[in-house]
């Protein structure tokens, strides 16, 4: 059985934008298309445009307007969820906020914190996306029932 995965979509913020359902074909990813491709895992990131001035409000809003348009996705939170999907041929969606919220917020106090030795800074942020990395492919194996290598 061949499985569909889809490491990033920005789809749920122009669905917002838009204020169109997550089904319509003009989008990258949708769930007509995805339908026909079950089981599909999609992780879709809560993309937060500069230009929005309260970027933990826009979060909210597209996470909030995806809820309300889900059209027969689920909602992948753990290993469990996974297994459902595949062996019921559903669309998983993984929402990736968290993860994102939380390693934004570690670089900028990094940052603030060494930006006035540049040449520590330098190897701080280095070390930073090697663990990030890192703690990146650990959770996509997590979450994949170890089914990539490392």
């Amino acid at each position: 059985m061949k499985i569909y995965i889809d490491g990033h979509c920005d789809t749920l913020s122009e669905t917002l934008d838009n204020n169109e359902k997550i089904s319509n074909t003009q989008y990258c990813f949708n769930t007509i298309d995805a339908k026909q491709l079950a089981p599909v895992i999609q992780m879709s990131a809560v993309f937060i445009n500069p230009k929005f001035e309260n970027g933990f409000e826009r979060a909210n809003n597209i996470i909030d307007y995806y809820f309300k348009n889900m059209e027969n996705t689920v909602i992948i939170k753990n290993k469990k969820d996974i297994q459902y999907v595949i062996e019921q041929k559903k669309i998983g969606i993984i929402l990736g906020g968290g993860y994102i919220f939380a390693s934004i917020i570690l670089y900028i106090c990094l940052t603030a914190q060494y930006a006035q030795y540049v040449d520590i800074l330098l190897k701080v942020q280095i070390a930073y996306y090697i663990v990030i990395f890192v703690i990146s492919i650990l959770i996509s194996r997590t979450l994949l029932n170890k089914r990539i290598g490392l």
